[in-house]
C-alpha cells in the first residue's frame, strides 16, 4: 500500500491505524493472509466516503492538495467557517493545536486565497480570520466531515 500510495511505509501504517482508530476501516479477514488482511470500509466509512472524495476533488480543481492535507489545514478551515473568528476562539476548538501550528495553517491558507485576514478596529484592535468565496465549500465540507466523524 505505502509504495502504491508514494509513502514512506512508517506513514502508510500510522494512516491505516488512524483510520482504524476513526472507525473508518476494519481488517477484511476473509480476503488476504492472515497476518496481512487486507482492509474495508466500515459502515461509517461508507458513509463519509463521498465527502472525502468529493474534498479531495475540489482541492484538485484549485491545486490544493498539498496545503489541504496538511495537519491542521482543513480543521483550521472548518474552525473559521463563515467568519470573523479570532485566534483565539479557533486555538479552543483545535484542541491540542499549538499557537505555532494554527497560526502556520492560517498562514498557509490566506496564501492559498481560502481565508482572509482582516482587523476589528477595536481597542486594542483584533484580526479576524473569515472564509473567501472560494473557501467556504471547502470549510462546509471539512465541517460536515468533522461532525459525522464526532
Amino acid at each position: 500500500m505505502a509504495a502504491t500510495l508514494g509513502a514512506a511505509p512508517h506513514i502508510a501504517r500510522a494512516t491505516v491505524a488512524d483510520l482504524r482508530d476513526l472507525g473508518l476501516v476494519e481488517p477484511d479477514t476473509a480476503h488476504g493472509h492472515p497476518l496481512r488482511p487486507e482492509l474495508g470500509l466500515t459502515a461509517l466509512g461508507l458513509t463519509v466516503g463521498p465527502g472525502f472524495i468529493e474534498l479531495d476533488a475540489r482541492l484538485g480543481e484549485l491545486d490544493l492538495r498539498e496545503i489541504g492535507y496538511r495537519k491542521w489545514s482543513l480543521p483550521t478551515l472548518g474552525a473559521v467557517g463563515e467568519g470573523p473568528a479570532r485566534f483565539g476562539v479557533m486555538a479552543g476548538s483545535l484542541t491540542p493545536v499549538t499557537d505555532r501550528a494554527l497560526s502556520l495553517a492560517l498562514g498557509d491558507l490566506v496564501g492559498a486565497g481560502l481565508v482572509e485576514r482582516g482587523v476589528v478596529n477595536a481597542a486594542p484592535p483584533r484580526p479576524v480570520y473569515a472564509s473567501t468565496r472560494a473557501g467556504l465549500p471547502l470549510a462546509q465540507t471539512a465541517r460536515d466531515l468533522a461532525r459525522a466523524l464526532n
